[in-house]
């Protein structure tokens, strides 16, 4: 497994495995700057199967679940704010990639969505998560790679990204970048359209 902060623009090969530099991202000028020095990635998790969340059950009279509950992947990323308490942020774009392999088909697949997060306040520990469906995870296989931006009025602030790829290989940076991966759209959710909307509420920050 391999943890990286991003991200260094380079040529993308025809595949997705290869070496990659190791680089702080470098953003533009403007109204981020100040965010840029406090506002950074902790951690990002989604790998694995510590990563998996069964469906929640909610028990209501005549409407007991007949199927068994089926596996959700949670991509959540933890960051700190600055630390200074008159500090509230309303403008927090969190942008998050996930890449999905079929190991029977030896396919990729490209997950992707975002969310503005606001009455961000100061301090340590904020989260925010995505969730893929299901579906995504028996049709288009397990999630291998995972990347998060923060982004303050569209400027990215801080990245990351995690992945683990059959075979020990190695993505490329910004890997979502590649032309030759298939999309798919509305298989990343978020917590609000999902059933964990209503679970363990304190513990995220709030979606415009």
């Amino acid at each position: 497994m391999i943890v990286k902060r991003h991200f260094v623009l380079i040529g993308l090969a025809v595949s997705l495995a290869g070496g990659a530099a190791l680089a702080q991202v470098a953003p533009g000028e403007g109204a981020a700057v100040a965010a840029r020095k406090n506002l950074r990635i902790r951690e990002i998790t989604g790998l694995g199967r510590n990563a998996l969340l069964q469906t929640p059950q909610y028990n209501a009279s005549g409407l007991a679940a007949k199927m068994p509950s089926r596996n959700w992947a949670q991509i959540s990323v933890m960051f700190d704010a600055p630390n200074d308490k008159d500090s509230w942020m309303d403008d927090v774009g969190v942008q998050f990639y996930v890449l999905l392999y079929n190991r029977v088909r030896e396919e990729y697949s490209l997950l992707r969505n975002s969310q503005q997060l606001t009455d961000v306040g100061y301090g340590r520990g904020h989260q925010s998560a995505m969730y893929v469906r299901p579906a995504a995870l028996l049709r288009y296989g397990e999630v291998v790679g995972v990347a998060v931006e923060l982004r303050v009025k569209g400027e990215v602030v801080d990245g990351l990204t995690d992945s683990k790829l059959p075979g020990g290989k190695k993505l490329t940076d910004k890997w979502w970048e590649n032309s030759k991966l298939t999309v798919r759209e509305g298989y990343l959710l978020k917590k609000s359209e999902t059933p964990f909307a209503l679970l363990a509420v304190d513990d995220f920050e709030y979606v415009k």
